[in-house]
């Protein structure tokens, strides 16, 4: 019985590891969407102000 269990905390640890790298890439990909679009809405600004 003990052994089953092990297998399924393993199991269950690949899957959080997975999911963890899997979030943090997401998190990665939204920080540089949002330093993108900070940088157009700076740029559109000032050309803006120099209308």
């Amino acid at each position: 019985m003990s052994d089953l269990t092990n297998k399924a905390k393993e199991k269950i640890d690949i899957i959080a590891a997975a999911a963890k790298q899997a979030s943090a890439k997401v998190i990665d990909k939204t920080k540089d969407a949002a330093h993108a679009t900070g940088k157009t809405m700076v740029k559109q600004g000032k050309r803006l102000q120099n209308a």
